[in-house]
């Protein structure tokens, strides 16, 4: 009898362990069908508000490359690096420099720029010069202007002038400085991939102050 009794008493008490058991699993079911539906609603939430958001657009840019309203932002940054290019250079990368640089010279620029890069290169090497440009940044003026003679018409032109000192160099010993201002003539044109500044250089002119 003893054994009848212990046995009613394990049955009973696996029975509420079962059903304790039971009544979690339930809970958790009904916790992860309601945590379901809130990540749903979520989802729907979010794509709603990304399909339906306010999204700036840049007025003349092109798929696929961002291009500034204010030309001025990128003529800053390419004059800047035309000026360098050719009045910042060692005897070594000055042929290097020149062969970079004139993929953004227009056919008219490049045709009356080469023979005079030609020599100052042919001389940088003879004697073994560099060149350093330390430019002015208050002196820096962009503004449009007329199409260059023998130019095409159909772009947009700026002029770009910037003073500075002109370092010469042999060795480690500065041989000679020159103040000049330098005036640059930039054709507007497309951004490509291979002119992400989206602007050519259509004349190059320096004078000394």
């Amino acid at each position: 009898m003893n054994f009848i009794a212990r046995a009613g008493t394990f049955i009973d008490r696996s029975h509420r362990v079962a059903g304790f058991f039971l009544l979690v699993s339930v809970v958790l079911v009904f916790a992860v069908m309601a945590l379901g539906r809130s990540n749903a609603n979520l989802s729907e939430e979010i794509k709603r508000l990304s399909a339906t958001r306010q999204v700036y657009v840049i007025p003349g840019s092109q798929a696929g490359f961002y291009a500034p309203t204010k030309p001025e932002m990128l003529l800053e940054n390419f004059g800047q690096y035309i000026v360098q290019s050719l009045n910042s250079y060692t005897h070594n990368n000055l042929d290097k420099q020149f062969t970079e640089v004139q993929k953004f010279f227009t056919p008219t620029m490049l045709l009356d720029a080469r023979p005079f890069y030609e020599a100052r290169i042919r001389d940088a090497k003879q004697d073994e010069h560099s060149a350093l440009f330390i430019g002015n940044r208050n002196t820096l003026g962009i503004k449009e202007t007329t199409t260059p003679r023998g130019e095409n018409p159909n772009y947009a032109y700026y002029e770009y002038t910037l003073e500075g000192r002109r370092q010469d160099i042999i060795g480690a010993q500065i041989v000679s400085a020159q103040e000049i201002r330098v005036k640059l003539i930039f054709r507007q044109t497309e951004i490509s991939q291979t002119n992400p500044w989206g602007f050519m250089l259509a004349r190059y002119r320096e004078e000394q102050l």
